[in-house]
């Protein structure tokens, strides 16, 4: 049988480029597509049960859901960089280093998947990740005295940035 297999929705934003030939660039394009002649008048467009699954966005809709993707993505992200923050600080006084790594790339990835909107609606909440890159950043200098209290803000800005996200602000 002809299956595709695909990736979580919530991480959908991550897989660029998209497709099996990595035809489209952006996740609006990917999205687009499935309003497409192509696709509506290709096999995929219906199920097994020959039930007819064509269906038409607008340019609004079809950036709504590439939003949509995006949001669920980045607030993943910022759940899984500040438990990652919280288990590099419990390492005895001393932030654990991979434990903080992996935070940074979450909180990296939050950035860069908002950059990529081609309306991005949460510029505060960007600018909060992006502030709290910058404190994880510092906090991964060995030498950087204070890094628990980097730690600390780097957790309150990107739960300001959920709530951001959250509350459509």
């Amino acid at each position: 049988m002809n299956r595709f297999n695909t990736p979580s929705l919530v991480e959908a934003a991550d897989t660029a480029p998209f497709f099996h030939n990595n035809s489209v660039t952006t996740l609006e394009e990917s999205v687009a597509y499935y309003s497409s002649d192509a696709f509506n008048s290709s096999p995929g467009a219906f199920t097994s049960s020959k039930a007819n699954r064509q269906g038409k966005l607008d340019s609004s809709q079809v950036i709504a859901v590439a939003l949509f993707l995006r949001s669920i993505n980045v607030l993943e992200n910022i759940r899984s960089s500040n438990l990652l923050d919280k288990k590099a600080m419990e390492q005895n006084g001393e932030p654990s280093l991979k434990s903080l790594k992996l935070a940074i790339a979450d909180t990296q990835d939050a950035v860069e998947v908002l950059q990529q909107a081609v309306i991005n609606p949460y510029p505060e909440a960007l600018e909060k990740l992006q502030q709290a890159l910058n404190l994880e950043t510092m906090a991964g200098n060995r030498f950087h005295p204070g890094r628990i209290g980097l730690l600390r803000q780097a957790i309150v800005l990107k739960e300001q940035a959920r709530n951001l996200m959250v509350s459509g602000g």
